[in-house]
């Protein structure tokens, strides 16, 4: 009788392990809808319209077969409302399941909302506990929905071949990429905020995406952009140039240098009322294209790149504040070393700073060092 009290306790101590090891509130994939893009624009009923693309899970399980259908790989689904929360729990009542964010890859806002204010469309992103802090944030330069529409040629889901166009844009260094916590982060400093802008073109008849510059806001709302050169020149001043190439031309021919390392250091003054910054930027490199029939063996054609190159560097950070300072927008994050260096002299200047920034004084030295030329040292047709 003591065995059987005693086998019944064990028994019943064995089940509750068992039922306590469920998750009791967790999410099965097979009933939830994946989104993987999101696209914010103005609505024609509301004040916003969300799309959200979610991923076609029999598509992708079986691709050969839904290529042979024409199926899609996934659906665009689209509402109106007053807020994004609002949107969001209404797509219930189009879509069998629910909404899943986890696995969300971008987030696109179409520039006329941007212009008027990024931040009411981000709350709902930066709340909710579903949803992904790295999720890239981009401008769409007309409807933001369009984008999540265009066929990718090497990807089957338009949200992720959007997310890798603006990540396979950046060792070239002429534009950013930034995520949601990233973008979040800008908007609560002293400095302006910055993000890509992705553009829709038609080429040959086809629907090409690409990234045209950064878009600029201050506090929330976007106040301009910089085009691509711009974009290298703040980069430059950041020290966050990761690659590209530098084009350059002697008069005779054309050169492009691959950057294979570069490094920026900068250094910030206030004199007398005055900001001064000092930039010092390096650039290591190789020849990887000539057109022209210069002696590439002779070390001062060599040197006369180098001083070419080191000219556009400093051409490219020049037209970078030029541009930032007509948006009275530090782009540079200024504003914030400041800040961070010197609290109590930022207090008694933050309420000037926009005239003391584009009041400020540049300083700029670059050197080149060009330590290859590639295979061949002579041009492929000699003079």
């Amino acid at each position: 009788m003591i065995l059987i009290k005693k086998l019944t306790k064990l028994l019943a101590a064995v089940l509750s392990i068992t039922l306590l090891s469920g998750c009791w509130d967790q999410n099965e994939l097979n009933a939830r809808a994946i989104v993987i893009g999101v696209a914010v624009d103005r609505g024609e009923h509301a004040p916003v319209k969300i799309t959200a693309q979610i991923a076609r899970a029999s598509a992708i399980d079986t691709p050969q077969k839904g290529k042979s259908a024409g199926e899609k790989f996934y659906w665009n689904i689209e509402n109106e409302g007053q807020t994004i929360f609002d949107i969001i729990r209404g797509f219930n009542h189009e879509s069998s399941r629910k909404l899943y964010f986890p696995h969300n890859q971008i987030i696109m806002i179409s520039k006329e909302l941007a212009e008027e204010g990024i931040l009411q469309y981000l709350d709902f992103f930066m709340r909710d506990h579903e949803t992904r802090l790295d999720v890239d944030i981009a401008v769409a330069e007309g409807k933001a929905a369009q984008l999540l529409d265009v066929k990718p040629e090497l990807e089957t889901l338009p949200a992720i071949n959007l997310s890798i166009i603006i990540n396979s844009y950046q060792p070239m260094s002429h534009i950013i990429s930034v995520d949601l916590h990233e973008f979040m982060d800008m908007l609560i400093g002293y400095s302006a905020a910055i993000c890509p802008i992705v553009n829709l073109s038609h080429q040959s008849g086809m629907e090409v995406l690409g990234v045209t510059g950064t878009a600029v806001f201050i506090r929330d709302k976007m106040v301009g952009y910089l085009d691509p050169n711009m974009t290298r020149g703040m980069l430059w001043a950041k020290n966050k140039v990761k690659g590209g190439i530098v084009s350059v031309t002697d008069g005779q021919g054309q050169f492009e240098v691959e950057i294979k390392k570069a490094t920026s250091k900068r250094k910030l003054e206030y004199v007398d009322g005055k900001l001064k910054v000092k930039i010092k930027a390096k650039l290591e490199g190789t020849i990887g294209s000539h057109t022209g029939g210069a002696k590439i063996q002779d070390p001062e054609v060599i040197k006369k790149i180098e001083n070419l190159c080191n000219q556009r560097i400093k051409e490219e950070i020049v037209v970078a504040h030029d541009e930032a300072k007509r948006l009275k927008a530090d782009v540079f994050d200024y504003a914030n070393e400041l800040y961070k260096k010197s609290p109590k002299l930022w207090e008694q200047i933050k309420q000037d700073w926009p005239n003391i920034f584009e009041n400020m004084e540049l300083d700029i030295d670059a050197s080149t060092n060009i330590s290859g030329t590639g295979r061949i040292v002579q041009p492929v047709i000699p003079n």
